[in-house]
């Protein structure tokens, strides 16, 4: 289930507070102004911070892109830099090199989009550096066992079959035997009725 067809629910705060329980959240979402769309800005950067470990697959969403390029970090790159200065005599040429510390970002935004199918990047926590993983696919192989096979029913005379779906009480019932009383009346005339009142 994606995490933004939850709507707003209790799952905010079971995140916050099942860590300290040993709870361990998976979550998968497509882009952040879903999030954004459902539980606001501030709330959903301060749900998504609640994630330690993040791996992100391709997007193309630019907000987002810019989102998960900051999540991953920049890295510091060294350039050198050459000055070349010309005097009005030979004597005062001159060149000099600098280097620069420049930040930039470890992933453009850009390269998001641009990720294969089963392509990453992992951000662990801790001292781990971010990580681009190639997944292959993963096929079950075949099982050398035969599918389930019914057993042959035999066939069934209708008794047979009305039995079979009666309810337990009806065959306990069918089982114990009828006691039945026989009222003998003897046939008497009206007269000798009258006779005996």
């Amino acid at each position: 289930m994606n995490f933004h067809t939850l709507r707003k629910s209790r799952l905010f705060v079971n995140c916050e507070k099942g860590r300290k329980y040993g709870g361990c959240f998976l979550v998968g979402f497509q882009s952040k102004p879903q999030l954004e769309e459902i539980y606001g800005r501030q709330g959903a950067e301060s749900m998504l911070d609640l994630f330690n470990t993040k791996v992100f697959f391709r997007c193309t969403e630019p907000s987002t892109q810019t989102w998960i390029s900051k999540v991953l970090g920049d890295k510091e790159e060294i350039e050198p830099q050459e000055n070349i200065s010309y005097g009005a005599n030979s004597m005062r040429d001159g060149v000099s090199l600098s280097h620069h510390t420049r930040q930039k970002p470890l992933v453009m935004p850009t390269e998001l989009s641009q990720l294969e199918d089963l392509e990453c990047y992992i951000k662990l926590p801790g001292d781990y550096p971010c990580t681009k993983l190639q997944m292959a696919y993963q096929t079950t192989s075949r099982s050398t066992v035969e599918a389930f096979l019914l057993k042959p029913e035999k066939p069934m005379s209708y008794e047979e079959i009305q039995e079979s779906e009666a309810t337990p009480m009806v065959k306990k019932a069918k089982k114990k035997p009828v006691k039945q009383e026989v009222i003998i009346v003897s046939e008497t005339s009206e007269e000798e009725n009258e006779a005996l009142v």
